[in-house]
């Protein structure tokens, strides 16, 4: 869990649900212009945090790596999907 900067824990799963409701309520595109600002700053917030989760997340994860004699050893996870810190 992560504290929010609300002061409450949410975790990751939490973040991205609460941010999946913010997209489908600005998509209906019934709200005044300064609640979807509301909502929009809101959900900017929540893109940072699951961002900054995936992060701590990813730095945590060790692969498995079999050398050339077939002996196991564990290496930090690299991505190789990304190109300065951006998925292609």
């Amino acid at each position: 869990m992560t504290k929010t900067t609300k002061g409450e824990d949410q975790t990751f799963e939490d973040a991205l649900s609460a941010l999946d409701q913010h997209v489908r309520q600005l998509e209906k595109g019934d709200l005044s212009l300064d609640a979807s600002l509301t909502i929009f700053e809101e959900g900017t917030r929540l893109v940072r945090l699951c961002e900054s989760m995936l992060q701590a997340a990813k730095g945590r994860i060790d692969q498995l790596i079999a050398d050339t004699d077939g002996n196991m050893r564990t290496e930090p996870f690299t991505d190789d999907t990304t190109t300065s810190g951006r998925a292609r």
